[in-house]
């Protein structure tokens, strides 16, 4: 059953109180859905599966991070984000999902992400740390930027990663061909941007001018995608644009404003036009598993968003 909330758009213009509205939503929306992120299914732990727990650990680690700042004392994150971290928490010291890493030592890494962001947390568990010496004595090494990224920021890797010259390859070698880019390589934009930002926590590692050139790369993708309706690229990119400082910009509020007009009656925003309007059609009688497969991802990538903007007012 979805249940409504309250739809008024949030607009560009309400400023840090449409980004507390949207975050509340968010929160609350996934706090509903907390049982979705389990990854047991028939006892087994698929890549498919952890990565949905994935996808909340991690922006739950930078919640928690930035919960004590000023500019995020609105929002309600200490009514949400201990449930948030309870269910992380079990997934992580469950047996299957330790096994499954050190059955699989060539995903081991990025199976252990989740205990990563959680040690970024100040946790800390001797079997999974056990677990992790168990991967690196076999020779297991991050297969993704992303995997990199978490085992510099939990600590295991002590060099920082040379974020410039990810930025020059996954960013600034793509900036001719940018127009036809498609989604998938348009996730590597973002997410290296992502890890080069630290999600706003520090400067983009390159000279003004290439600092430049990026951001036009940034804003020619989120006019694009904006257009065609793919929201959680939109999303993506709205975060980019955040944490390089350009979020000022008239084409940044057109691409909000769509972004957040398309939130669902149940509080979630949809990964597409498509499927809003599809969610649309179904007046009422779309099953709640399809709603979390659609939203789950875009909602998070909306609640980072609010985040990182408040943290700039």
């Amino acid at each position: 059953m979805i249940e409504a909330v309250e739809q008024r758009p949030i607009r560009a213009e309400d400023g840090a109180s449409g980004l507390v509205r949207g975050a509340e939503l968010g929160l609350s929306w996934v706090t509903r859905h907390l049982d979705a992120f389990i990854p047991w299914e028939d006892d087994q732990v698929s890549l498919a599966s952890l990565k949905r727990l994935g996808d909340l650990s991690f922006p739950c680690s930078y919640l928690h991070a930035w919960q004590t700042s000023a500019s995020c004392a609105r929002l309600p994150l200490a009514q949400h984000l201990p449930r948030w971290e309870a269910l992380l928490l079990r997934c992580c010291e469950d047996s299957r999902f330790l096994d499954a890493a050190l059955a699989d030592p060539e995903e081991g890494l990025y199976r252990m992400q989740l205990y990563g962001w959680l040690r970024v947390m100040g946790y800390r568990s001797a079997r999974c740390e056990d677990v992790m010496r168990q991967l690196w004595r076999r020779g297991c090494t991050p297969r993704s930027v992303g995997a990199l990224h978490c085992l510099w920021k939990a600590g295991y890797v002590r060099r920082e990663p040379d974020w410039a010259a990810l930025c020059r390859e996954h960013v600034l070698s793509r900036e001719a061909c940018v127009d036809s880019l498609d989604v998938k390589t348009t996730y590597r934009v973002t997410h290296a941007l992502f890890y080069a930002t630290d999600f706003g926590n520090q400067a983009l590692p390159l000279p003004k001018g290439e600092a430049d050139r990026v951001a036009g790369v940034v804003e020619r993708l989120l006019h694009r995608y904006h257009l065609r309706g793919k929201w959680d690229v939109v999303g993506e990119l709205l975060i980019n644009l955040v944490c390089l400082g350009r979020h000022g910009s008239a084409l940044y509020d057109r691409a909000l404003r769509a972004f957040t007009g398309a939130r669902l009656p149940g509080g979630a925003i949809p990964m597409n036009r498509d499927f809003e309007q599809e969610f649309h059609a179904a007046e009422g009688r779309m099953p709640d598993s399809e709603v979390f497969r659609w939203c789950h991802h875009p909602t998070l990538v909306e609640l980072v968003h609010c985040a990182a903007a408040l943290r700039t007012w």
